[in-house]
């Protein structure tokens, strides 16, 4: 059997508040074959369940998904809206939790599924159950005028840049700029997109990360490309808190560990490196 390799890129709530229609979790996934190769522009089938009490506890719901993986190997699912094969999405009690999503994959496109993931649902149940008992009257305007706003960046083709062992502004040269309206408010940042780690001039390797006004996340990770004159497809996310309203930069930062690197470049080419930027409360 081979071993294929899932990553998770987000769990999002999505809560539907139209007459009849079933609530639904957004779900998406970076899809890798046993030699770590991205599966791109490929039928794949998923098998999704809600597990509750632990990861190996009792299945609550289970439905079937046929989709197919973008150029940059990324799946996107509405759990909730697939074919049902055991229980109603909709009638889940999440108050009586934890509860676990587990994932089955089969790059073939069928149903012999030779991946499995599971992983706890920690924030999304709670929204989930909140919207059980949406009928409590909320007279805060602020709180019913609110909705997450977002922006995104594609086709990002960086020209080439050199870097040293100091935190420098790679993409874009001038920032992106965005606007809030609110005050206190947290930006979040996504970046799925080819890098390219350059030649190296005593260098040991490049690291990478995205960042709000050019000032260290309250919370993400960095990536890191080891191999010389290399291209690999990396996932940055941050998150900065308690942002005021206004203008606001948006970019890619890049050192080595030590010496240099020349022709650093994100998504070269222009092939589907993408930027997404969120602001929630």
């Amino acid at each position: 059997m081979k071993k294929i390799n899932t990553l998770i890129i987000a769990v999002l709530l999505s809560l539907c508040i139209f007459a009849q229609a079933p609530d639904m979790m957004s779900y998406q996934a970076v899809i890798r074959d046993a030699a770590n190769t991205l599966v791109m522009s490929t039928a794949v089938g998923i098998q999704v369940s809600v597990l509750q009490g632990s990861s190996s506890g009792t299945e609550v719901y289970k439905e079937t998904h046929a989709t197919a993986t973008n150029a940059n190997g990324l799946i996107s699912l509405s759990i909730g809206a697939g074919n049902p094969v055991l229980g109603d999405f909709s009638a889940i009690d999440w108050s009586v939790g934890p509860y676990f999503l587990k994932t089955e994959t089969d790059i073939t496109g069928g149903s012999n599924y030779t991946i499995t993931t599971v992983n706890e649902l920690l924030s999304v149940p709670f929204a989930q159950f909140a919207n059980s008992v949406a009928s409590y009257p909320e007279t805060d305007p602020v709180f019913e005028a609110y909705q997450p706003t977002f922006w995104q960046y594609y086709g990002l083709n960086s020209t080439s840049s050199t870097v040293g062992n100091t935190w420098t502004n790679l993409y874009p040269t001038n920032p992106f700029t965005i606007t809030k309206s609110l005050d206190k408010t947290d930006i979040e940042i996504t970046v799925l997109s080819n890098f390219g780690g350059g030649t190296f001039d005593g260098a040991s390797g490049v690291r990478f990360q995205a960042l709000v006004d050019g000032l260290p996340y309250d919370f993400g990770n960095k990536a890191s490309i080891i191999n010389d004159n290399s291209l690999k497809f990396l996932s940055l996310f941050s998150v900065t808190r308690n942002l005021n309203a206004g203008s606001h930069t948006i970019s890619i930062w890049a050192k080595t560990y030590t010496g240099t690197a020349s022709n650093v470049i994100v998504d070269p080419g222009g092939w589907g490196g993408t930027i997404i930027i969120k602001e929630v409360r």
